[in-house]
């Protein structure tokens, strides 16, 4: 595969992976609520936070929407100015993003949305990392480095995305 697919693949695996989510996540955590305010009463109430019982698919998607700008601006940026240890970071990233998603269902003991997903998408980013790290001799700390910086940058805008769809949500519902 050439360098340039094996990059851009990332914005592709990122949203067939946010696809299940879209699609799974509102019907799931709708029958899910109850359990999951038992088990994990600290989620339950950052959930509460981000009034994430309460938002909607469509709602949900302008989150997705800015973290797949994100996400692809980041590989325009790493691809277009040679940035390879940037795109290394972002999908180990991402890879860990996926491996937290496989502890969570590990931990609730059943099926939790993005986890089918999160399996292919962890062997994705490492493959990747790996593939552009040794083609572009990118260091491993180089790509942890850039992974630490990528996921602390990215969590605030994971806020910002939260924080939009629950606007828009009322924004729905008081329009529509």
């Amino acid at each position: 595969m050439s360098d340039a697919s094996i990059v851009w693949l990332f914005p592709v695996v990122f949203m067939i992976h946010d696809f299940e989510e879209l699609i799974m996540f509102g019907p799931w955590l709708g029958r899910e609520e109850a359990a999951i305010r038992e088990r994990f009463p600290r989620l339950a109430r950052f959930i509460d936070r981000i009034r994430g019982f309460e938002i909607s698919s469509s709602s949900f998607g302008l989150a997705v929407l800015f973290m797949f700008l994100a996400v692809s601006s980041v590989t325009l940026i790493a691809w277009e100015f040679g940035l390879y240890a940037l795109w290394c970071g972002a999908v180990l990233g991402f890879g860990f993003h996926a491996a937290i998603h496989i502890v969570q269902c590990l931990s609730y003991g059943k099926y939790v949305p993005v986890v089918i997903t999160s399996v292919p998408g962890l062997a994705y980013s490492i493959w990747g990392a790996a593939s552009i790290g040794s083609r572009f001799s990118v260091p491993l700390s180089a790509m942890a480095l850039w992974g630490i910086a990528t996921v602390a940058s990215l969590l605030p805008l994971l806020l910002i995305g939260y924080r939009l769809a629950g606007l828009m949500e009322g924004w729905l519902r008081k329009h529509y």
